[in-house]
């Protein structure tokens, strides 16, 4: 399939290179194992859908709110060969809990989790932790991770908008949920690696995955993810978030 070039209004263009949403056919058209990138020059970045027994995640139809439903019982997770760019970057992910709080197999699951084709890299995970969530900024464990202000989303089916975003030439980042800054500042990126021990240590670089996490799988809702290669600014942060909030009734 084609992919087509659809910003909502106000959304920020600049140095975006994935963009999926599943409310548009031309990225998910409704059914199949195949999610399909609206941007242009980068449309071979197709994610796949996949599970246990040939199980993919269920699709929900409902409008502009259209999502994926992951299942951990039936290993539902979804991943994409991430593109080559430079270690800094911007990811923003809109997901909802079906549960009343995240539940997964087990503690430490992803929602989503990326190790970029670069060097010297800066790899992310937003994941469920042990009575909260977390993003986590590393190359190689045990990285810098902060924990997220909304711990427990409600009430269910609410979709959330997550932000994480690294200047890796200064180390500066900002990450958060909704309108709330979790976590701001310098990272300490000493310990980030060559694409030699990346390689070494994540055996799925460079490549990006949702829902699953060693063998740990998560139930998810999943709406909406961005990917940038550049660290946006906080008022471009805010600025997606205004133009998705009334499309997703973000809080």
């Amino acid at each position: 399939m084609a992919s087509t070039l659809t910003f909502g209004p106000n959304i920020v263009s600049d140095g975006l290179v994935v963009y999926y949403d599943i409310s548009n056919p031309a990225s998910y058209p409704g059914s199949g194992n195949t999610v399909y990138n609206l941007i242009p020059s980068y449309s071979s970045i197709t994610a796949r859908l996949s599970g246990s027994a040939g199980s993919i995640p269920t699709f929900n139809s409902n409008g502009i709110k259209s999502y994926l439903n992951f299942d951990s019982s039936s290993q539902h997770w979804m991943y994409y060969d991430m593109p080559t760019m430079g270690p800094s970057f911007t990811a923003i992910i809109i997901v909802a809990s079906p549960y009343s709080g995240w539940i997964s197999e087990n503690n430490g699951s992803s929602i989503v989790e990326a190790y970029p084709s670069s060097t010297p890299l800066s790899g992310f995970r937003l994941f469920v932790g042990s009575s909260n969530i977390q993003w986590g900024i590393s190359s190689t464990a045990p990285g810098n991770f902060f924990s997220l202000p909304d711990q427990t989303p409600s009430p269910i089916n609410t979709p959330h908008y997550y932000y994480l975003s690294l200047d890796n030439s200064s180390a500066n980042y900002i990450g958060g949920i909704d309108t709330n800054i979790a976590s701001s500042g310098t990272a300490t990126l000493s310990n980030r690696g060559t694409s030699t021990n990346i390689r070494t240590t994540f055996s799925r670089y460079p490549q990006a995955y949702f829902g699953t996490y060693g063998g740990r799988w998560l139930n998810l809702n999943f709406y909406y993810y961005m990917l940038y290669n550049r660290r946006l600014s906080n008022n471009e942060i805010a600025q997606n978030y205004s133009a998705l909030k009334f499309r997703f009734n973000l809080p």
